[in-house]
């Protein structure tokens, strides 16, 4: 091979990396558990942080890029509304991170931590006032911040609300009589949680 075409083929080469970066490994799944506070807004509380109660749960993401990440997870809670009321969560969200996280051999910083907004759907159980078993969907969204403090260890904060669509969650449906569509006739509940998880498995590269 001469000369002239070995510095061609090392030109070429040198431009396709410029071009298509080179592929970095990246987790796929994090399974993981939470816990910290929770409290309720509804008819019977208007103010945010009042009356917190414990709440735990586990979750599992799976990381479809660095930006965008599917979150299924599972908690149970309690609130006092003021008669105390436990329930379970169930939902599907979408994460978005700010930043491009989670990529294991990347040495810059904003790899390491993101900030990111989620939404989704889900579903609540709880005991109603006449003690039926009452089922209804919510809209769960929120913001979060995560950090990797180990190659596959994760933390992170996350804030969350989740509009029900029952007033029965404090016990009291309807107090004001309003038959129609309302704000008021809606009750909320909120979690702030600090998370654990763990990556398991490598994707080899990723596509921007």
């Amino acid at each position: 091979m001469s000369f002239i075409l070995s510095k061609r083929i090392l030109v070429v080469a040198f431009v396709l990396c410029l071009l298509f970066p080179v592929a970095q490994a990246q987790a796929i799944w994090e399974l993981g558990a939470k816990g910290g506070t929770d409290f309720y807004l509804g008819d019977k509380n208007s103010a945010i942080f009042n009356k917190i109660q414990p709440v735990f749960g586990l979750y599992v993401r799976k990381n479809q890029n660095p930006r965008w990440v599917t979150k299924v997870q599972f908690a149970s809670g309690r609130i006092n509304s003021p008669m105390e009321q436990n329930y379970v969560d169930f939902s599907l969200q979408e994460e978005f991170n700010f930043f491009e996280y989670g990529l294991l051999n990347s040495e810059s910083w904003t790899r390491l931590f993101s900030p990111y907004i989620c939404a989704g759907v889900g579903l609540s159980l709880f005991t109603g006032a006449s003690d039926e078993s009452v089922f209804t969907p919510n809209i769960p969204f929120g913001v979060g911040v995560k950090w990797k403090v180990l190659k596959h260890l994760n933390i992170g904060l996350e804030w969350t609300m989740h509009k029900l669509f029952s007033d029965k969650f404090d016990y009291v449906d309807d107090p004001y009589k309003i038959n129609g569509t309302s704000y008021t006739r809606q009750d909320w509940y909120s979690m702030c949680t600090l998370m654990v998880g763990y990556d398991l498995g490598n994707r080899s590269s990723y596509c921007r």
